[in-house]
C-alpha cells in the first residue's frame, strides 16, 4: 500500500510546491489555492499515517500545520476586508471590534 501512496503524496506535495512558488508576490486567490492544496496534502498524510513510521511522517505533518494556520488567517482577512470596506464609514470600526 505504501508503494501506491508514495507517488500520490509526492504528486500532492509537488502541487503544493508549485502553488507556493513566489508566495510573497501572489494575490489572495493564489494564497487560497495553496491553502486548499495544503489541506488536501494534510488530509492525505493523515489518511496514510499508519503506512509510514511516525519518525518520518510526524515532522512532515508538523511543518504543514503552522503554514496552514497562517494561510487560514490570510483567507479570513481576504474575505472580511471587502465586506468591512463595503460598510458605511462609522459602521466598519464598530463591526470589527
Amino acid at each position: 500500500m505504501s508503494a501506491l501512496s508514495g507517488p500520490w503524496l509526492e504528486r500532492l506535495a509537488r502541487k503544493v510546491r508549485k502553488a507556493g512558488h513566489d508566495l510573497a508576490n501572489q494575490a489572495p486567490k493564489d494564497h487560497d489555492r495553496l491553502r486548499r492544496r495544503l489541506k488536501r496534502l494534510s488530509g492525505a498524510l493523515e489518511f496514510c499515517r499508519g503506512l509510514y513510521p511516525p519518525a518520518s511522517s510526524r515532522p512532515y505533518a508538523a511543518a504543514i500545520e503552522p503554514l496552514l494556520a497562517t494561510l487560514d488567517r490570510l483567507d479570513d482577512v481576504a474575505v472580511v476586508l471587502p465586506l468591512a470596506e463595503a460598510l458605511p464609514e462609522g459602521a466598519a470600526r464598530t463591526a470589527l471590534i
